[in-house]
């Protein structure tokens, strides 16, 4: 709003109110606008007796040139949007809107595709997989070369694997602590 203000009226004065929750120490920024006033009442604006306005008619003239003004000379803080900028920063608002949620839809879109094509492999399939110095998995071998270390652990990493995947392995095929898995990362 700050900035279609600013491009409509630059006149306009702007000053920073900074909120901050004091239990979360989160902070929000707001712009307080000091809009300028225009003389702009019609003849024909009448006024209720306690000075409130009853019926309001702005002169055309005085206007044109403006889009975000007060009115002065009545009680009531009045604050003029013309048509124009209003339409402006509803079409850049919702065009925001729609943008976001367009856009998190396709995040979700894309997350679930992730999830299909995660690689499904059991412990068992890669502790055997590393036993045999290769993994297969849709047509694609990866080879991986055995090492020992930490008292006995079997440690198998890629050779030539263009895809990154990395499988660890313990020796003992029945101890599932430390037990191999296929990170699926690319």
């Amino acid at each position: 709003m700050k900035t279609i203000t600013a491009k409509y009226n630059p006149i306009v004065q702007w000053k920073r109110v900074d909120l901050i929750d004091s239990e979360t120490n989160l902070r929000n920024v707001y712009w307080a606008m000091q809009v300028p006033a225009v003389d702009c009442l019609c003849m024909e604006t009448a006024f209720h007796l306690n000075g409130t306005v009853k019926r309001l008619v702005l002169d055309t003239d005085k206007i044109k040139a403006h889009h975000f003004f007060k009115i002065q000379g009545v009680l009531e803080p009045y604050i003029v949007v013309s048509l124009d900028a209003a339409e402006r920063a509803m079409t850049i608002y919702w065009d925001e809107k729609i943008l976001d949620v367009w856009n998190s839809i396709q995040i979700r879109r894309q997350l679930a595709e992730m999830e299909e094509q995660q690689v499904q492999l059991t412990l068992a399939e890669c502790l055997d997989g590393v036993r045999k110095g290769y993994l297969e998995y849709e047509g694609r071998r990866f080879e991986f070369e055995e090492k020992v270390l930490f008292d006995g652990q079997l440690y198998g990493t890629p050779v030539a694997d263009e895809r990154r995947r990395t499988v660890c392995a313990s020796d003992d095929s029945t101890s599932q602590k430390g037990a191999g898995r296929l990170a699926g990362r690319t």
